[in-house]
């Protein structure tokens, strides 16, 4: 148990102060972070506040709009959420400052210069009404004073990516009517913020990171792993032990939130919560995600600022839709990722408890709970600057105004491209009949406007609508992860009532469940392919004599067909069997194929990308909601953790196959001399080990990287370019596109792969566990792994001495 050291707050004046905010700044002045944050916006530096949300970050930018408000000047506030903008709006008039509110997809509710000097709004109100009716809002732009960007480390993976360059089209559009406003950021404790927010302005921005709050003290407990002792090998993972301690708080009459990575988790908890608290405790416990009709959120936000729910069961990516300040304990079902994200969950509560889950990175976390309280090493992870997303972005740009060379300057930082320039992008979308010119210039061309074809969180514009027999509505999800979510058979779960799968038509966009009585929950079966279209970069990391590791980057496709699911217990989490879909697939699968059992991600801890990453769990109608929100895939991670690799997904395969999924991918490609030695099992943990030290590296979630071992054939098959011989480790993004964690993975191969080794060594078990090379998220049902064979090779490796560090170009696209 940790307990946070109190502190008394150190204040500062407010120089220049007038009657307008005197409102706003409380008696005594101001913190010394927020002092320093207002003086920095006025004169007209970008800035970034980058301290906990309950230090009052908030209150720099709101006195900055006022003053602006009251010079006759504007400014734009974008919230990462529709739920965070209605709060920031409310509060906005409660100062008593004119404010509207911009949604999207809402051309008749654009910026009225003549009675709001301050919009709030979310970055698809941004990108789908107010950039592409910028005329209409023309005064209201070109006094623009203010950028408001809130909550930057929500701005992760491709969301920031494409956030990038919705913000660069504002800048160019402002710029053409003589305005150039400056940024205001705020963030969470994260390393380097000035560096997240020049990337997505595109301009330098300074930081300001010490936090000079008054802070009481706050206790943290870490359950989950019983000190010197090797973790349990469970199947039921972190909700029933979550579950249990919420409904014990809750007896004592404490109001408790508690936050899953994922949907599927979240119902779980509060399933099981239900079941255990009496009737009228029972009936004040909700769950709160994403896929939820507008009606029922709305009535889950009235319900929780009545007070009315003493307990609420959340993803992590709701979070921002809830007010923590009344709640007195924070749960958190599995360790949400990073310092960041757990501070962002456990700031405004007395009481704090972790229950790590039995994966290394929680273990590692439950083994050094200390890590909580250093300051934070967490990098917002950002997009790898795409050149899908700058497609779709340019092609948004020039139906907003037409593109001239000189707009070339926007971009000309190269924070939001790679790969393909900025010219012959635009040249690719002119000879693709995107784009076409005239005088000069850049215009759009047909009548099909790009905007609500851009997902700014990621996944598939194609949702499937989750329908009962009798005709009601009750969720959305997206078209990928339908294939696990509601395969023939699946069992779904929707504000703690269970429904069965009986028919899903992934074409026709609809999933039709009836309702469910048996106690228990299903988790898919998954084969899984993998193909690299594209090597970017390639580089010798070690060489000794013949042992060569070569480390390589690019993009892939993976293929995943489910082809059955396993049942299990919803509460005690036995297993009750497993069902094929259509037939056996294992007679189908080729010889050494080490995927067709598995299970895609532990029963209720398979976590999404985007419960961790884009707030889009509090979406109207039209909003594009949070990636893994709508997007993981069933709530079970994405495909490919060690599922079975060159040859499994193959067309005659039967079962329900899911679109394509492609994104980047960084590979090892293991030396020849060793190769002999290597085992299918120790190949496997290695696979393992990399996915968790790349998550640590890179400041992610596990779950938001899946990964494939592949033997040397099936390297030289998947268009892994031939480097030397050996096999191959493979790990990729399991975010359309890619997230940035595979980019970063390529950056630090060294140092991924030399943390790999002490993690497997320092674990006690025999052969092997949930908190070394076991993984909850193993489409293989981890088998087989070879825990000493990993940790040989892996000292092997370390012997072999420093980087090489020599690159070899790609030979360019392979099949």
């Amino acid at each position: 148990m940790l307990v946070t050291a109190s502190r008394p707050g150190t204040k500062a004046p407010l120089l220049g102060a007038s009657a307008v905010t005197s409102t706003l700044v409380p008696q005594g002045g101001l913190w010394s972070h927020q002092a320093a944050a207002v003086e920095a916006a006025r004169a007209g530096r970008h800035t970034v506040l980058a301290v906990a949300a309950e230090s009052g970050r908030s209150l720099p930018y709101e006195i900055c709009v006022m003053e602006a408000s009251a010079e006759g000047r504007t400014s734009l506030v974008v919230c990462s959420s529709l739920a965070a903008a209605r709060r920031t709006s409310a509060r906005l008039q409660a100062a008593g400052i004119p404010t509207g509110h911009c949604r999207p997809h809402t051309a008749t509710r654009q910026p009225d210069d003549s009675r709001r000097t301050v919009y709030v709004t979310t970055p698809e109100g941004l990108h789908t009404a107010i950039l592409p009716n910028h005329r209409s809002a023309g005064t209201f732009l070109s006094r623009l004073a203010f950028v408001v960007v809130d909550d930057l480390e929500r701005y992760s993976g491709s969301f920031g990516d494409h956030m990038g360059h919705v913000l660069r089209r504002l800048r160019r559009l402002c710029s053409a009517v003589g305005a150039f406003p400056t940024l205001v950021a705020t963030s969470g404790p994260a390393l380097l913020p000035s560096r997240s927010a020049s990337r997505l302005w595109g301009l330098g921005t300074e930081q300001i990171t010490a936090d000079t709050s008054r802070r009481e003290a706050q206790t943290i407990a870490v359950a989950g792993r019983r000190p010197g002792a090797s973790p349990p090998r469970t199947d039921g993972g972190t909700a029933p032990a979550t579950a249990h301690l919420m409904a014990a708080f809750l007896e004592e009459g404490r109001r408790v939130a508690s936050f899953s990575r994922t949907r599927k988790g979240a119902e779980t908890v509060a399933t099981l919560v239900r079941t255990k608290c009496p009737p009228g405790i029972a009936s004040a416990v909700e769950p709160y995600r994403g896929g939820y009709l507008p009606w029922e959120k709305s009535w889950l936000d009235r319900q929780i600022a009545a007070g009315a729910v003493r307990g609420i069961s959340a993803t992590t990516g709701s979070a921002d839709a809830i007010d923590l300040s009344d709640f007195d304990v924070c749960l958190l079902d599995g360790y949400p990722g990073g310092v960041s994200d757990f501070w962002r969950l456990a700031a405004s509560t007395p009481l704090v408890v972790l229950v790590a889950g039995a994966d290394a990175l929680d273990q590692w976390v439950a083994d050094h709970p200390d890590h909580l309280l250093l300051p934070s090493t967490d990098r917002v992870p950002l997009g790898h600057t795409n050149p899908r997303t700058a497609r779709q972005q340019l092609l948004c740009a020039a139906w907003d105004s037409p593109l001239s060379q000189a707009d070339a300057s926007f971009w000309a930082d190269g924070s939001c491209m790679s790969g393909p320039g900025l010219e012959e992008t635009l040249s690719s979308l002119v000879d693709e009949g995107l784009l076409g010119r005239r005088d000069g210039l850049l215009i759009g061309a047909g009548h099909r406007l790009p905007y609500r074809r851009v997902r700014l969180r990621g996944g598939s514009l194609d949702d499937v609508r989750i329908v009962t027999s009798d005709g009601e509505l009750l969720g959305t999800v997206q078209a990928r992860p339908a294939a696990a979510t509601l395969h023939e058979g699946a069992v779904y779960l929707h504000r703690g009532r269970r429904w069965r799968s009986v028919r899903l038509d992934i074409d026709s966009g609809v999933g039709l469940v009836e309702p469910c009585h048996d106690e228990e929950t299903t988790v898919p079966r998954t084969v899984n392919r993998v193909r690299v279209g594209r090597v970017t970069a390639l580089r010798l990391l070690k060489a000794s004599g013949a042992t060569r590791v070569w480390c390589g980057t690019g993009d892939i496709v993976v293929s995943s067909r489910v082809v059955g699911y396993r049942r299990r217990h919803a509460i005690s989490g036995e297993l009750l069997g497993d069902v094929p879909l259509g037939a056996d697939v294992l007679a189908n699968a080729a010889p050494g194929d080490n995927a067709a059992l598995g299970d895609n991600a532990a029963p209720g801890d398979n976590a999404a990308p985007g419960d961790n990453a884009a707030p889009g769990d509090n979406a109207a109608p039209g909003d594009n909601a949070a990636p893994g929100d709508n997007a993981a895939p069933g709530d079970n991670a994405a495909p490919g953790e060690g599922a079975s690799r060159s040859g499994a997904a193959r067309s005659g395969t039967p079962g329900v196959e899911a679109p394509d999924l492609p994104t980047t991918a960084m590979w090892y490609r293991l030396g020849a001399e060793r190769a002999e030695s290597l085992s299918r099992g120790a190949l496997h943990a290695v696979e393992h080990l990399v996915s968790v030290t790349l998550a640590l590296h890179a400041g992610c979630h596990r779950s938001e990287i899946g990964g494939f071992w592949l033997s040397e054939r099936e390297a030289d098959e998947a268009g892994l370019e031939p480097l030397g011989t050996g096999p191959a480790v493979l790990v990729h993004d399991v975010e359309e596109g890619g997230s940035g964690a595979a980019e970063t993975g390529y950056r630090l191969a060294g140092a991924v792969l030399e943390a790999a080794g002490p993690l497997v060594e320092s674990c006690s078990c025999r052969s092997g566990c949930p908190g070394c090379v076991h993984s909850p998220h193993c489409g293989a049902g981890n088998e087989p792994l070879d825990k000493a064979g990993a940790a040989a090779y892996l000292a092997l490796l370390r012997s072999v001495g420093a980087e090489d560090g020599s690159v070899r170009p790609p030979t360019g696209a392979l099949p």
